[in-house]
């Protein structure tokens, strides 16, 4: 594969048009991702950082907290029946780690550069103990518009995360089985990211062990 063309030719732009499905089933692999993270120079590591820290977090991670939960599972539930490269187990997966990748930066970001760790704000207050009953659409939007405003790390950073992500989720599927759409995996993080502001927006923790 050329470094210039293909994939990594869109990877490299660094505008949310670059993310648009790439409808073609490439496959981001090894080498595709080395390529990339060595291109992104301090990014790159700072992705690998990240990348290292989740798969640590993870493993004390039981779930997401008692309100972002249901609404994790309501929406990738929904999108996953469509989408033949992927089944509701590495919906929910792609979207723990970037609530995890959140985690990590509020918990670790120091390591990497960041200072403070942007909220979202806006969100309506809950009534009776309970969230607004949009609150759902309202996240989707927001892993759509405004994303640069809370997504704490450098674009850079978090090209280098999907790359790594979508390396991972390529080399796990199947045989035969289609690769699953780098916009995909990068919406879910997004998802899970956004999940994570919301927690912190209602004063909600995860489940940890």
């Amino acid at each position: 594969m050329s470094p210039d063309g293909g994939l990594l030719g869109r990877l490299r732009q660094r505008t949310e048009a670059a993310h648009k499905p790439l409808g073609g089933g490439e496959v981001v692999d090894r080498a595709a991702e080395k390529a990339r993270l060595a291109e992104l120079g301090e990014d790159g590591e700072r992705a690998r950082f990240l990348d290292t820290a989740v798969d640590g977090l993870l493993k004390g991670l039981r779930g997401l907290s008692p309100l972002t939960a249901p609404l994790a599972m309501s929406y990738l539930d929904r999108i996953a029946r469509p989408l033949t490269a992927m089944d509701l187990g590495a919906a929910v997966h792609l979207t723990t780690r970037g609530y995890a990748a959140h985690l990590v930066v509020e918990e670790r970001g120091g390591e990497i550069g960041i200072e403070t760790v942007p909220v979202l704000s806006g969100l309506p207050a809950m009534k009776h103990g309970k969230p607004p009953q949009d609150l759902l659409t309202r996240v989707v939007k927001m892993t759509r518009r405004n994303f640069d405003q809370v997504r704490a790390v450098s674009w850079g950073t978090w090209e280098g995360l999907l790359v790594i992500t979508a390396r991972r989720a390529h080399a796990s599927r199947k045989a035969g089985d289609p690769a699953l759409d780098v916009a995909v995996i990068d919406a879910l993080l997004r998802f899970g990211w956004i999940l994570r502001q919301v927690d912190l927006f209602y004063g909600f923790v995860p489940e940890r062990s």
